[in-house]
């Protein structure tokens, strides 16, 4: 008896962790995608031409992510366990968009994504208002348009990361395009 009150006890108390997690992670998904006066939220880096030219290694010109409207599959809303979300990035060399869709979930303290066609995962995690990308490798499809496609690969062992800020969504609905 005292072994079915005290088990029927964990039981209950595991239920209520989970619970209490489920609503964090949903809160983490909230405040990072969702809560904005001005629409979801989305973030994004870009460099200047005089920049670039200071940092002759990176690769990269623009990178911006943020919800995707449509959400993880027809007639499914984004939420914290399953949300996808819109990643586009602009190469320094020809100024090629390349874009992709990421399927994440909520995991711990962050979120983790694998992108569409097997483009590879990363991790996000929020740096105060703002979001880092860490990968050890993104890849994603040229265009069919003569554009090859594109890898952001980190050398062995290693991760590459990426601090996008929080931005206007007007600023990267035109990153997405």
């Amino acid at each position: 008896m005292r072994i079915a009150k005290w088990t029927a006890g964990l039981l209950a108390v595991v239920g209520f962790a989970g619970t209490a997690q489920q609503a964090e992670a949903a809160n983490l998904f909230q405040r990072t995608f969702v809560q904005s006066a001005g629409g979801p939220n989305c973030y994004l880096r870009a460099y200047d031409n005089q920049f670039l030219k200071k940092h002759p290694k990176l690769t990269v010109r623009q990178m911006a992510i943020g919800l995707s409207p449509s959400g993880p599959s027809d007639g499914v809303a984004n939420k914290a366990n399953n949300f996808a979300l819109q990643l586009a990035v602009q190469v320094k060399k020809n100024s090629t968009n390349y874009s992709a869709l990421a399927f994440c979930k909520t995991k711990g303290s962050g979120f983790s994504c694998q992108i569409e066609s097997d483009g590879g995962s990363f991790r996000i995690t929020t740096v105060g208002r703002d979001v880092r990308i860490t990968s050890k490798g993104i890849s994603i499809e040229g265009d069919g348009f003569g554009n090859n496609d594109l890898s952001l690969t980190a050398p062995a062992g290693q991760t590459r990361s990426f601090l996008l800020k929080r931005a206007n969504t007007t600023k990267c609905n035109e990153a997405y395009d």
